[in-house]
């Protein structure tokens, strides 16, 4: 006995199904799965199918969604998809789901794919759609306004640090070839260039 026969067996005996409550499906989705993997392709969507009609879950629905596409079969793909979605809490499983049968539906036009979707959920597709795009494009615009005001911050940054250099040469001049004179105007200059970052970090507020 292979090694996924092996675990099928297992998952078989380990949870009965009839006990398993709500979890039925997907324990029998978890076994069609094994089934699959160890190549046992027939058997894995018999259970697929007794999985969905024990009750729509997600595993079950992706597996059945995708053969169904594969086969060209719109009519079957449609109705797993509107069962599927609604059972999926989190938004993100919910729009990754609608793009799948969007895909697997193989139409030619977006209504096409979207045929089978209630009108609720098409309202709350466009609508949660929209709103990413709205959050997209305001951070979009907040990382361009944040890059301006780095740019702004940066080029203050080389004019007090061409400052610092040109003050300290005028104060080099002024030393005439004395070293403890020249000594305080390097760490004079030091000093400037060191205000100058400073400056820079607090107004980028690092």
């Amino acid at each position: 006995m292979s090694t996924h026969d092996a675990a099928s067996a297992r998952l078989g005996s380990a949870w009965p199904i009839p006990t398993a409550g709500v979890d039925a499906p997907t324990l029998v989705a978890w076994r069609a799965t094994m089934l699959l993997d160890s190549g046992k392709r027939q058997d894995a969507y018999a259970e697929y199918n007794r999985s969905f009609e024990m009750g729509p879950n997600e595993i079950a629905g992706k597996a059945l969604v995708e053969a169904y596409g594969q086969q060209n079969r719109p009519d079957l793909v449609g109705p797993v998809c509107a069962k599927t979605v609604p059972v999926l809490h989190n938004d993100d499983d919910k729009l990754a789901m609608i793009a799948m049968c969007r895909k697997n539906m193989n139409a030619l036009s977006p209504e096409g794919e979207m045929a089978w979707m209630s009108p609720e959920l098409v309202t709350w597709y466009q609508d949660e759609n929209a709103r990413r795009l709205g959050a997209q494009v305001e951070a979009d615009n907040a990382r361009i306004e944040r890059q301006k005001q780095e740019q702004h911050v940066v080029r203050d940054m080389e004019q007090c640090a061409a400052n610092c250099k040109r003050e300290g040469l005028y104060c080099q001049n002024r030393c005439r070839h004395d070293n403890a004179c020249e000594n305080r105007c390097v760490e004079i200059n030091h000093a400037c260039l060191d205000r100058c970052e400073s400056e820079a970090h607090d107004k980028l507020g690092r």
